[in-house]
């Protein structure tokens, strides 16, 4: 089995980004789910609220929850949007520098797998050199 150097780094190179989109996305599924949460938790406390204060500003204290709530989902909504926008520009910034790794490699994948061949060539020839010697000392 033959080691394809270049192969094996630009695989790397690529499971390392994206393992950072995959970090990203698992980011945003949790500030979503808690989104959900914050949202649900301010459902529950509102409903509360108009259950034991049946007082004519219950429904102000009910529309300020409401609005926490939203302004909670909003902030929630805006961290999503920046992670979206940051995975974005992970993705964009690791573009180049996998071109740029590609080109560096590439000469000395090519120069490794030529290797081989001038290790063998290098035994052929010191082989020659031995067998006469080891003919005569026969």
């Amino acid at each position: 089995m033959e080691l394809d150097v270049y192969k094996t780094l630009q695989d790397s190179a690529y499971i390392a980004v994206g393992v950072g989109v995959i970090g990203a996305q698992n980011i945003g599924t949790r500030a979503k789910a808690a989104q959900a949460r914050i949202q649900a938790l301010a459902d529950d406390v509102c409903d509360r609220v108009a259950l034991e204060v049946p007082r004519p500003d219950t429904k102000a204290l009910v529309d300020q929850a409401r609005d926490a709530g939203t302004k909670a989902q909003a902030q929630a909504k805006q961290v999503t949007t920046r992670l979206g926008a940051q995975t974005k520009g992970l993705v964009g910034r690791a573009e180049p520098i996998v071109v740029d790794f590609r080109s560096r490699v590439e000469p000395l994948t090519e120069q490794l797998q030529a290797l081989p061949d001038q290790i063998a060539k290098a035994l052929d020839a010191s082989r020659q050199r031995v067998r006469p010697r080891t003919a005569r000392a026969s």
